[in-house]
């Protein structure tokens, strides 16, 4: 199926934009309405110019805005109609602004009611006046067509123009992810629920599962219907009317979003870029309660505003915090209106649409670009610390793969073929410095510890361990760090012990008889040596990384230098008997049952001793 081109018709009241819709393709949008409430149509607003090209009716009255803002959001091309007895009107600019917040690709402008203006002249003002209300506007460029929808006057040359325009627009498929904003529901006796609305991304056939969000309410497709007849799939771009299973008419309702699960979440905050209109005499400040539109939802919301009070024509990134949870997308955008009198104000685009805190994100909101690629990069870098695979980025900005992997090709963004995370030169440059200034941090308070797990480091850093990990095993190959059982020490560092530090370290040896199978708890070596605990503990890490004593667990201590005689005395005794028992085992060891418990147990964690009952039978690391 080719993808629908979609012309929405933007105006004033009363300049003629049904009729001339009906002229165009046959079809008078306002009869459809009533008649058809309680079909299964999906011809609402909505008329064909032909099998591609899709042309929405927005009404132009004050309190359908909303309508006009949820179908802008998927237009490709802007049909502005201005009545030449009229010339430009309020409306006339507002929607204008709209089509510019939605940022459309082409537009095209027809006057119309030519038959009622006698004076060619009077037109030419007209046309000048709409010259000049759409200079740096999306419409800039546009071709004007003089038309007359009651003498047909101009009407196959407009048709003619809007063909070669909608054959030169390129729709983006920006994911194979399935979005549509619900626009009505409704029963029908025999079907159960209908929705309908235009299909925002994806395509979705018959018996397909989706979520209706918020509420992610999971239902299947049971029909589909497109340009009033059965089909059996439809794609982004059309007008699709689903007759849905598995789920309640009260669960789904205008402004709901039917995507594939997994797809999209629901969210009570968002990162936008605000762009305040050119002409309007609104400043919005901080915490102001303003009206949104967005897809088909109109919702309340507050804003967050860093910094000063925006006025006309700033462009500022802001947070929005909404009464109730919606489901949006990455760059959609939206229609910003006044509370209370409700005027079109502003216009917006989701940076962020699951920000993850205010307080954390408002010092660098500012930084976040508005194009998708570069706001991708500048994520790619500053989030090091938590990385994304290649599907994470796919969801997080509702674009396919294959999107994301041109921006990686264009800024040099490489996959990581063993952990799947992708990442950058500069995100691993940041990473190691914050390792190595962990490193430096640690050694300044605790010079004596020469080697940290790399649990530690990376908790320190707040950095995932899949990543992390990934990092210090590639420090590790550039001789960056080195690796001593499960911790790291930065190459080449050595701490020198002064003559305190040995005096400390002999007076804790010699604590260990020599030869005996005696533990001492930390307690008790500090209880005898009278050593304070940060420095015993500093102590004893030395010493064990200097392979003079071991720790068993739960803060006991033996020299190290007894481990081999333990093994040889087990290894002996298993040559002549099956199993050992506590009793055996502390006659073995001249150990008290409150030692040899610890120490057996210790073995059996190492594998020279296996539990059996309540004895003791070889250990797999002890062999014939």
């Amino acid at each position: 199926m080719m993808q629908q081109i979609v012309v929405g018709t933007a105006g004033h009241i009363d300049h003629g934009k049904t009729s001339l819709v009906k002229a165009l393709t046959g079809t008078d949008t306002d009869s459809l309405p009533q008649e058809k409430a309680r079909g299964m149509t999906i011809d609402l607003g909505f008329a064909y110019l032909n099998e591609s090209v899709t042309i929405i009716d927005v009404p132009g009255h004050e309190k359908f805005i909303r309508n006009m803002a949820a179908g802008a959001a998927s237009i490709h091309v802007g049909l502005m109609v201005v009545a030449a007895d009229d010339g430009i009107m309020p409306q006339t600019r507002e929607h204008l602004e709209i089509l510019n917040i939605m940022g459309i690709q082409k537009g095209i402008i027809a006057i119309t009611k030519i038959d009622l203006v006698d004076d060619p002249e009077w037109i030419d003002l007209v046309e000048l006046d709409i010259l000049s209300l759409i200079e740096g506007s999306v419409l800039e460029g546009a071709s004007i067509c003089r038309v007359s929808s009651e003498t047909k006057l101009g009407i196959d040359s407009l048709k003619e123009l809007l063909e070669t325009i909608v054959n030169n627009v390129q729709p983006e498929t920006k994911s194979r992810l399935f979005k549509m904003n619900v626009d009505r529901v409704f029963t029908k006796q025999g079907f159960g629920v209908i929705v309908t609305g235009t299909v925002g991304s994806g395509a979705i056939h018959k018996n397909d599962s989706l979520e209706c969000l918020p509420g992610n309410i999971p239902c299947n497709v049971r029909g589909i219907q497109t340009h009033g007849g059965d089909v059996s799939e439809s794609e982004v771009g059309d007008r699709a009317a689903l007759n849905l299973t598995h789920i309640e008419k009260k669960d789904i309702r205008r402004g709901s979003v039917l995507a594939s699960k997994g797809a999209l979440k629901t969210t009570s905050i968002i990162i936008a870029q605000i762009h305040m209109l050119k002409d309007t005499r609104w400043i919005i400040k901080n915490k102001q309660r303003l009206r949104l539109n967005i897809g088909t939802n109109e919702i309340l919301a507050r804003i967050n505003i860093v910094g000063d009070p925006m006025k006309k024509g700033e462009i500022k990134n802001t947070f929005l915090t909404f009464e109730e949870p919606i489901a949006v997308a990455s760059d959609e955008s939206f229609v910003i209106r006044s509370y209370s009198p409700m005027e079109t104000i502003a216009g917006g685009v989701v940076l962020d649409s699951n920000p993850y805190h205010w307080r954390i994100e408002k010092n660098r909101i500012h930084l976040l670009p508005r194009l998708p690629k570069e706001r991708f990069k500048y994520w790619v870098n500053t989030q090091w610390q938590s990385p994304k695979s290649l599907k994470d980025w796919s969801l997080i900005f509702f674009v396919s793969s294959s999107h994301i992997s041109e921006w990686m090709n264009e800024y040099g963004i490489l996959p990581d073929d063993k952990t799947g995370i992708v990442y950058s030169v500069e995100m691993e440059e940041v990473t190691q410095n914050a390792i190595i200034k962990s490193l430096e941090n640690f050694y300044e308070k605790n010079p004596l510890r020469n080697v940290i797990p790399g649990d530690s480091i990376l908790d320190d850093c707040e950095i995932t361990s899949l990543w992390g990990n990934e990092i210090l095993y590639r420090m590790v190959k550039k001789l960056m760090l080195e690796k001593l059982g499960k911790g790291y020490s930065i190459s080449g560092y050595e701490y020198t012990l002064n003559k305190t530090d040995q005096l400390d370290m002999g007076k804790i040896k010699r604590l260990f008889q020599s030869n005996t199978f005696d533990l001492l708890s930390v307690k008790e070596m500090q209880e005898s040596s009278n050593l304070p605990p940060k420095r015993l503990s500093d102590m004893l890490h030395l010493l064990k990384e200097n392979g003079d004593l071991f720790s068993i667990g739960d803060n006991l201590w033996i020299p190290n230098d007894i481990k081999q005689n333990l093994f040889d005395i087990l290894s002996n005794y298993f040559i002549t008997h099956q199993s050992l028992s506590v009793g055996q085992f502390k006659s073995l060891t001249n150990q008290s049952r409150k030692g040899a418990i610890p120490l057996l147990e210790y073995c059996d964690k190492i594998g020279w001793t296996k539990r059996n009952g309540n004895d003791r039978i070889k250990g797999s690391e002890i062999h014939e």
